[in-house]
């Protein structure tokens, strides 16, 4: 059941939707309505997806625990990727979809990147709250270890079509890995090929196929193996607001640090199975 403060939550968003006029409110507006207005991706396992009738994941639980702190009710926006991080960012953050959506007063899930900050001056990209780092998870049944990309050569390995382990293993050492490579569209489907054996390992960001396992990622190992030609393998990965909002990114930076500060982001990502890696620059 609702209580009256979600109630209002639901009621706020749902006009601003209807009307199509909902855009990321100062703060002074914010704190006067009491809701944090959140954008979150849907089907994004394990960090927002539908439950039933209910959308939760770590970016949900993380973004109530910053509206919290910041006294306010939350309201979500889920919303569909679209063809890049920086339509993402016009459609939810500053600009809003040409269907008249809005915008959000946040959005969840963003890199922390000097150059795409640079390139998407409309928003401030901030407080980030965990470290994504390819890592190579395998069934130790199957698999005695995996200390190198060699020891790919005679198994089959799952990962996210489009991604950047995809383009990596297709493309490293002269494309030698290429018959190796199974694509799945979602990890949900690469954990069910693991779960049956169709395939030995996944190569991807860590939390997403440790989500994706649920309960059952205790059966399997993680390595890190030296990825020889990739320039970066993990990224930090924060919020975004809308560029002239100041004193609600101030607080929500404040806010998400002392989440991580007090353990509350480490425990949502154990309660989801999944391993938590801090940012590694502030």
């Amino acid at each position: 059941m609702l209580n009256s403060r979600s109630l209002i939550a639901s009621l706020t968003l749902g006009l601003a939707l209807f009307a199509g006029t909902a855009q990321a409110a100062s703060w002074e507006k914010i704190n006067e309505l009491g809701v944090l207005t959140v954008a979150v991706y849907r089907d994004y396992v394990p960090f927002s997806f539908k439950d039933g009738s209910v959308t939760r994941g770590i970016d949900v639980d993380i973004a109530r625990a910053i509206a919290d702190r910041l006294g306010l009710s939350l309201a979500l926006m889920p919303f569909t990727a679209d063809e890049s991080l920086e339509d993402d960012l016009r459609n939810m953050v500053w600009k809003g979809h040409y269907l008249g959506t809005g915008t959000a007063d946040l959005m969840m899930h963003v890199p922390v990147d000097d150059e795409l900050a640079k390139d998407n001056d409309q928003v401030t990209i901030l407080g980030p709250y965990y470290h994504a780092k390819l890592a190579v998870l395998f069934d130790p049944a199957q698999v005695a270890a995996i200390n190198a990309l060699t020891d790919l050569d005679d198994i089959l390995v799952g990962v996210e079509t489009d991604q950047l382990a995809d383009h990596y293993l297709t493309a490293v050492y002269g494309g030698r890995y290429r018959d190796n490579v199974v694509h799945y569209m979602l990890p949900e489907e690469a954990a069910t090929a693991l779960r049956a054996r169709e395939i030995q390992a996944f190569m991807g960001p860590l939390t997403h196929i440790q989500g994706a396992l649920g309960p059952d990622v205790a059966n399997y190992k993680v390595s890190y193996p030296p990825l020889r030609g990739l320039s970066f393998d993990g990224w930090d990965v924060g919020v975004a607001v809308k560029e002239d909002n100041a004193e609600l990114a101030r607080r929500v930076a404040e806010a998400i640090q002392a989440l991580r500060a007090d353990g509350t982001v480490e425990k949502i990502f154990a309660s989801y199975h999944a391993s938590y890696r801090p940012p590694e620059a502030d």
